[in-house]
């Protein structure tokens, strides 16, 4: 009798033991999954290059700007060469504002009482400009 107690506690203790694992495994695949859901997915980096491209996509339409603030912006990818420029009504000509991929503008350069028009080129390596433009509103 004492032979069999034994055996039946030991496998009630491999059972448990058992159950516990494949939950600890179910619990753990639940969380893995829920994190993975919350887990912010990365924008897929566009480019040029890219068969669907839409270059007046490069830029939103407008841009609304507080006084005293800065903001960056980045062209895609796949150019050799690109420009940003800026186009204010008072002044009725281009002032060029950088050539690198990624730009970082102050709202000081902006005006309030003018109408503000950034203006981005991307050449890709055939010598093609891909072009956008944006309004600038500064609050």
């Amino acid at each position: 009798m004492k032979k069999t107690a034994v055996r039946l506690l030991a496998c009630a203790f491999c059972f448990s033991s058992m159950l516990f694992i494949s939950c600890g495994d179910a619990y753990k695949g639940m969380v893995e999954e829920f994190d993975e859901k919350l887990r912010p997915v990365p924008k897929k980096e566009t480019s040029i290059e890219d068969s669907n491209f839409v270059e007046d996509t490069m830029l939103q339409t407008s841009y609304v700007l507080e006084k005293g603030s800065t903001f960056s912006l980045s062209a895609p990818a796949g150019g050799t060469a690109y420009k940003w420029e800026l186009w204010r009504s008072d002044r009725n000509t281009d002032k060029e504002l950088g050539t690198d991929r990624a730009i970082v503008l102050k709202s000081s350069i902006f005006s309030a009482k003018e109408t503000n028009i950034l203006k981005l080129t991307v050449t890709n390596a055939a010598g093609r400009e891909f072009k956008d433009t944006a309004t600038i509103i500064l609050k």
